[in-house]
């Protein structure tokens, strides 16, 4: 099962992306997919796959958290 982190407030876009991302890892890959929405740092690790929602000009920013993901 891959895991994925999504933190988006936004309800809509992020029941939208549930329903891409499972339909594009099942009928790509085989693969079941299940979602986590808790930002915290034992779900950054876990994940597979991370979505996370940036205003304008916020990807330059360090994000410390991420830096515990697990790599690869």
């Amino acid at each position: 099962m891959l895991k994925v982190l999504i933190q988006e407030s936004d309800v809509m876009f992020r029941s939208g992306m549930k329903y891409f991302l499972s339909d594009l890892f099942y009928q790509r890959f085989n693969l079941q997919v299940g979602f986590m929405i808790d930002y915290t740092s034992e779900n950054i690790y876990e994940a597979d796959v991370i979505v996370i929602s940036m205003c304008q000009g916020e990807s330059y920013t360090c994000f410390p958290e991420l830096r515990a993901r697990r790599k690869g």
